[in-house]
């Protein structure tokens, strides 16, 4: 039986993506618009490693999850990068440098980074000893500046590993824990300091810190490049605040079902597809048009995001646009349900 909960967490998360991916659209380069963007990019990616670590718990390397993988995410990334980079490079001028799929694009890292993540999960989750070596190998990787690095991902991939580990290893009592009120006060109180933290960010660190994909000795903080080991205390630090404000967040969903609950089940879509409206809006002059107005433009950003992520997870659309993301799994679901 689906927890309600759950689907409400992963509906959460994936509007939180497409808000975040929205931001730069409004192209208002305020302090709020600042505070904003950081704020959501402290959380919202590591929280959504977390869960997909935690929905690869059952992942084994038998024959049925082996296809479930080829067919459920490389075949979605194999045509959606194709697809998404011939957008970019028609709609916006815009090219990925490295080789074709060695380098993914902008959003479909994200897939590429899940079968990696996948394919190692066996291994990850046999015991909790592996959480302390996935911090140890996400701090190292940050001293590597080789070209390497950037194929599949692999600064995000081995960067967010902790995030995927720990969901990997934690488990539903765990997570029940994070369902009580007192779990939602403490939430609301860690939000609020992450929200101040990230008024502050160009501070101490600046905003590439979030993204976990660049070597230490090209990232600065206070207003100098940092060594080694200067980078690997700032990254544990945004690390601390990543899992504190995932927690935070997921501890203020609703657990009971509501109108949004079924809509935690298309996420794939919401996230394959949206980045196509994304760059849409950057063909069509939003930003442009967002520079000439005020800073209510900001809010009407973010509402068209969760718009864009509602009506795609909305079932009448989810349901047509999954043949696209999946039609091997959509013809074996026909096909079972098609036998006497």
């Amino acid at each position: 039986m689906r927890d309600p909960w759950l689907d409400n967490v992963k509906y959460v998360l994936v509007t939180f993506v497409v808000m975040g991916h929205a931001l730069p659209l409004a192209h208002l380069d305020t302090a709020l618009d600042a505070q904003l963007y950081d704020f959501i990019y402290a959380w919202h990616i590591p929280a959504f490693v977390l869960v997909t670590g935690y929905f690869s718990r059952s992942f084994t390397w038998s024959r049925r999850h082996l296809s479930a993988l080829a067919t459920g995410l490389l075949l979605p990334y194999l045509v959606f990068e194709t697809v998404m980079r011939q957008a970019n490079y028609h709609w916006n001028d815009v090219t990925v440098a490295g080789p074709y799929l060695i380098n993914p694009g902008w959003p479909m890292w994200y897939l590429v980074a899940t079968i990696l993540w996948r394919l190692a999960s066996p291994i990850l989750g046999r015991h909790w000893l592996m959480f302390p070596v996935s911090v140890a190998a996400s701090l190292w990787f940050g001293t590597i500046t080789a070209d390497w690095t950037e194929w599949f991902d692999l600064s995000r991939v081995v960067g967010l590993l902790p995030f995927f580990t720990f969901g990997l290893l934690v488990r539903p009592e765990h997570l029940a824990m994070l369902k009580s009120r007192w779990a939602a006060l403490a939430g609301a109180v860690v939000l609020v300091g992450a929200w101040q933290l990230a008024a502050r960010t160009d501070d101490w660190i600046s905003t590439r810190w979030l993204w976990y994909s660049f070597p230490y000795s090209s990232l600065r903080a206070d207003g100098v490049y940092v060594d080694d080991t200067t980078g690997m205390l700032l990254r544990l630090g945004v690390m601390a605040v990543g899992f504190a404000a995932a927690l935070a967040v997921f501890s203020l969903v609703p657990r009971g079902r509501h109108w949004f609950t079924a809509l935690g089940s298309a996420t794939l879509v919401v996230y394959l597809f949206h980045g196509f409206v994304i760059r849409a809006a950057w063909r069509l002059g939003f930003p442009e048009w967002a520079q000439a107005q005020g800073d209510w433009v900001l809010w009407l950003t973010l509402a068209g995001a969760i718009a864009v992520s509602t009506v795609l997870a909305s079932p009448p659309v989810a349901s047509r646009l999954v043949w696209l993301v999946d039609p091997v799994a959509q013809l074996r679901k026909r096909r079972r349900t098609a036998r006497p």
